[in-house]
């Protein structure tokens, strides 16, 4: 039998031969393998604590036979430089399982951040380095802990927006935070469908994660995707009832976004789910009016063959045809003209503007 002591000699637990053989074959060693055991048991992490026989440390890689008497101590963190929180967090980032453990086993705070105001997990997280995540998260990082920059986001957000879906799973199960946001209140499914992640998307999802909360400038995650084009994500989120008219701080719609960045599916899909398409921004802007401003004739084309109105008119009274010809974009003012848009109104603005001469 092994028994293992504290430093006031009092009895923390017994390990059976059987015990201590599984606990090497399952992490690498007798020594970790009781290390291991004991981190729940004294609340600290595995990497701070150090086995005694006698005044000897005992290696990571040493056995020893049964029956045993050792001592367990709990060390404090070390003093840490600059250079040695850098190579921390440069391991982790790097996946290099072996120089992570060996830095957490002096032991070094995992929580320390670099000059960039982030930490190993964060970093790890980042790069998708799912082994050194699991380290860190054993060394008992702060899966919580928000950068310090004027961004303010969590390793958990940083794994959802850069799509390591391994990882973001590994740090909801240890509790990080599905809610959280960065400072300009970007939350999980925000960054998640403005990457087109649909397999991350759907996981928030399935977690509850709340699929209509806007951003600090009113961005919705509808929103985003279909500013990105991702008429996956865009369908997903919609088949999920998402709001698919909730507009941004300036009035865009979902359709109006879209509409201006010209991803005819998107627009389709949109209003295939019933978006409406005279929803106009807050200066008066249509979809229609958009799309013509921005040359995007297909999307042009398509609203039109859906019914939506060719001559409505900013608040400044500006039309489709007036902001197209503007801009240059021969080939709208003549689908909208082919399509009976009020010209007059159109010549109107452009003399107003000194663009033609009037008679």
């Amino acid at each position: 039998m092994l028994s293992i002591r504290n430093i006031s000699g009092e009895e923390v637990v017994k390990v059976s031969q059987e015990d201590v053989d599984k606990l090497a074959s399952a992490h690498r060693g007798a020594v970790r393998g009781v290390e291991q055991l004991l981190g729940p048991l004294l609340g600290h992490p595995s990497c701070r604590l150090k086995l005694l026989c006698g005044a000897r440390v005992m290696r990571q890689d040493a056995s020893f036979e049964l029956p045993c008497e050792l001592q367990v101590v709990v060390n404090d963190f070390c003093s840490a430089t600059a250079e040695d929180v850098k190579r921390l967090v440069d391991a982790s980032r790097e996946n290099h399982a072996g120089q992570v453990e060996a830095l957490l086993r002096r032991p070094q705070d995992p929580d320390l951040v670099d000059d960039h105001g982030k930490t190993a997990l964060t970093m790890a997280a980042k790069d998708g380095a799912l082994d050194t995540v699991k380290l860190l998260l054993d060394a008992k990082a702060d899966v919580n802990k928000t950068t310090e920059d004027g961004i303010g986001a969590s390793p958990f957000l940083f794994a959802v927006d850069a799509g390591h879906l391994a990882v973001v799973r590994l740090l909801v199960e240890m509790g990080a935070d599905t809610d959280s946001a960065t400072r300009s209140g970007e939350t999980a499914i925000f960054r998640a469908a403005a990457k087109g992640h649909v397999a991350v998307v759907q996981l928030l999802l399935g977690m509850g994660a709340d699929k209509d909360k806007a951003t600090n400038n009113g961005r919705t995650p509808v929103f985003i995707a279909a500013a990105k084009g991702h008429v996956e994500v865009v369908e997903l989120l919609l088949r999920m009832r998402a709001d698919k008219d909730k507009a941004n701080n300036e009035g865009a719609t979902p359709v109006v976004t879209a509409a201006a960045e010209g991803h005819v599916e998107v627009v389709q899909l949109l209003l295939d789910m019933g978006a409406d398409k005279e929803k106009a921004m807050n200066n008066g802007a249509t979809p229609v009016l958009a799309a013509a401003g921005k040359g995007q004739v297909e999307v042009v084309q398509l609203l039109l063959a859906m019914d939506a109105d060719r001559d409505k008119p900013m608040i400044n009274g500006a039309t489709p045809v007036f902001i197209a010809a503007v801009q240059g974009h021969v080939s709208v003012v003549r689908l909208l003209l082919e399509s009976k848009a009020d010209k007059d109104k159109a010549i109107k603005g452009l003399e107003q503007e000194g663009v033609v001469c009037s008679k």
